[in-house]
């Protein structure tokens, strides 16, 4: 009742640094449960109740503390026996304490959207650290831990993008990670990680055009928001061809997932190409642009298909011929001549 929380806290820190003893010489998965549980439950009734921003200062290190104990915790168990990250025990150290932390944490800075940013940020680095240390250890009982810190690390980077930035750098930062998270997935041959980066590339899509404007002020073609998207194009293709390519390290589905992926960077290819042209575009060379443009990109995509052997690739040019069929008479109507507008220059490439 005297509302010492650093005596409360002090005490728990006295008991958590004999858990981690007891963990140096033995494997012990209910006192580390135990200790788990108490800890962070007592930590999160405290902080519901009594915990007020000038105690910021008092408070954090014990949290810091609490969460890199339970971190080596899950280490040092690890080299006594492989974990099991699918138990309740296991699993609750290495996934629920980086979790539960941070959403304290959370509640620390409450308002601050810029810490809480900062802090994933160091909680991301800090688990990519403690990955790479442990897939490097020469003993396979930590590698299963190594990747399991690296999927953490990538959840706080992810985290911290939203936080920290724009929507058009956030579904930048997501188009590239998801990217990168899915090649690490082949190359290991384990699905989470290639379901997850499948998933990043079309929040980042999503991000991006939950913050679009249309503006006309822009310059067409030199913008963030045409940057952007071009990021989240180049994600989505090098992803799809990537599964397409390494099929026989995949699962059948998820070659249902590469086209989608495909059909995804087309249509912000061509939604892009629209909007740069009409939505900001030079009044004399917008047709011979979109046009020209299309037509060059047609030729490639189709060419792909003819390397990767895939039907996907094709749909481009079945796109073209309604762009070829809609676009005259469209011209036709809007500007009264299909050949205004330096649109000869376009036409003959389509064709």
């Amino acid at each position: 009742g005297s509302g010492n929380h650093v005596g409360l806290f002090g005490y728990y820190l006295v008991l958590n640094l004999l858990v981690v003893s007891v963990a140096w010489f033995n494997a012990w998965r209910s006192l580390n449960l135990v200790g788990f549980f108490f800890t962070f439950g007592v930590s999160t009734l405290w902080g519901s109740k009594f915990y007020k921003p000038e105690l910021f200062a008092s408070t954090e290190p014990f949290l810091v503390a609490f969460a890199l104990i339970y971190t080596a915790v899950a280490v040092l168990f690890a080299l006594r026996q492989p974990p099991n990250l699918r138990g309740l025990v296991d699993g609750t150290l290495v996934f629920g304490t980086p979790l539960v932390a941070f959403g304290l944490q959370t509640q620390l800075l409450k308002g601050d959207s810029d810490a809480i940013a900062l802090s994933a940020v160091i909680a991301s680095a800090f688990y990519i650290v403690l990955a790479a240390v442990c897939l490097r250890w020469q003993t396979g009982r930590l590698k299963s831990l190594g990747e399991a810190f690296v999927a953490n690390g990538i959840i706080f980077a992810t985290l911290a993008v939203p936080l920290g930035l724009d929507a058009r750098w956030t579904a930048a930062t997501w188009a590239i990670e998801g990217a990168g998270v899915l090649w690490v997935g082949v190359r290991q041959g384990r699905i989470v990680p290639r379901v997850l980066g499948v998933v990043l590339q079309f929040l980042a899509g999503v991000a991006l055009a939950s913050d679009l404007r249309f503006s006309s002020s822009l310059t067409a073609f030199a913008n963030s928001e045409f940057l952007g998207a071009l990021i989240i194009i180049t994600g989505g293709l090098f992803s799809a061809t990537y599964l397409r390519i390494h099929a026989d390290k995949c699962h059948r589905f998820e070659q249902w997932g590469a086209a989608a992926l495909a059909l995804w960077a087309f249509s912000w290819w061509w939604g892009s190409l629209f909007v740069e042209c009409f939505s900001r575009r030079d009044e004399v060379v917008g047709w011979a642009v979109f046009l020209g443009l299309w037509g060059a990109s047609t030729f490639a995509f189709v060419w792909a298909s003819n390397r990767l052997n895939w039907a996907v690739f094709q749909v481009p040019q079945y796109a073209l011929l309604i762009v070829m069929l809609l676009g005259a008479p469209a011209m036709a109507v809007i500007t009264g001549d299909p050949w205004e507008e330096m649109a000869w220059l376009g036409w003959p490439l389509v064709v």
